[in-house]
């Protein structure tokens, strides 16, 4: 699969409302991050691109995915509150958003060179380690909570993967499917990595802010439900080899 290569808000968002007849479809914003989206061939694609894309479907909406930087994308969100978001739900940001549908859920994990004699049994065991994390991430949010003392935030998993190679951080915190991709990215294999066992829950939800009063809520759930019980959705994770956890 090849990839265009996700504190308190967090990544992976998208962001879309309902045009109005004869307006041009709304954009859709979200974090471009290997497997949730990337592009093979000249062909989006992603296991919750995929899942979105059929969602507004069911639900009769139109729009324009728009990948832009985190950043700009929070900024997005927090200008324009009629807007859905994709999210990862945390303690952090329970109260800040609504919860509208589940789209992808997995376990937050340590990963070490494989050879390496570092402890990654626990986070309390790996605390002192030189931790490498997406910025903005919930694996920065997370290794923060847990009181990591040398936090690296860089931009992407690649990065990360490749400062782990060169030996320039002792461990990465993120999910195996963003581990993964990041290892593919620098030509490199899980087998070249030992992991830990899960420090943390995580799922990623399709979400809006508290205030999102214009968003037809009703219509994204019941797609969502549809999709759900007709299989719709585990086939599309297990295309993308995903098992929940």
């Amino acid at each position: 699969m090849q990839a265009a290569r996700m504190p308190m808000t967090l990544l992976c968002a998208a962001a879309l409302a309902l045009p109005a007849a004869g307006a041009a479809a709304p954009a859709l914003y979200m974090n471009n991050l290997a497997p949730f989206i990337y592009t093979d061939g000249g062909v989006r694609r992603g296991v919750i691109y995929e899942q979105l894309e059929q969602m507004a479907r069911r639900g009769g909406s139109a729009y324009d995915i728009t990948p832009l930087p985190f950043n700009r994308l929070v900024a997005q969100l927090d200008s324009a509150p009629d807007t859905l978001a994709v999210m990862w739900r945390l303690p952090e940001n329970e109260a800040r958003y609504q919860w509208i549908a589940k789209l992808f859920e997995d376990k937050m994990v340590l990963a070490v060179r494989n050879g390496s004699r570092f402890d990654i049994s626990s986070a309390q065991a790996a605390a002192t380690l030189r931790i490498g994390v997406v910025l903005g991430s919930p694996a920065e949010v997370i290794a923060r909570r847990l009181n990591f003392a040398h936090i690296e935030a860089t931009a992407s998993a690649e990065s990360n993967a490749r400062k782990l190679a060169l030996g320039r951080i002792d461990a990465w915190i993120a999910v195996p499917a963003v581990i993964a991709e990041g290892q593919a990215a620098i030509g490199g294999a899980m087998a070249d990595l030992r992991l830990g066992d899960k420090i943390a829950d995580v799922s990623l939800y399709l979400s809006c802010s508290r205030r999102c009063d214009g968003v037809d809520l009703g219509r994204w759930r019941a797609a969502a439900e549809q999709m759900r019980k007709d299989g719709s959705r585990e086939r599309i994770l297990r295309r993308y080899r995903y098992q929940p956890p």
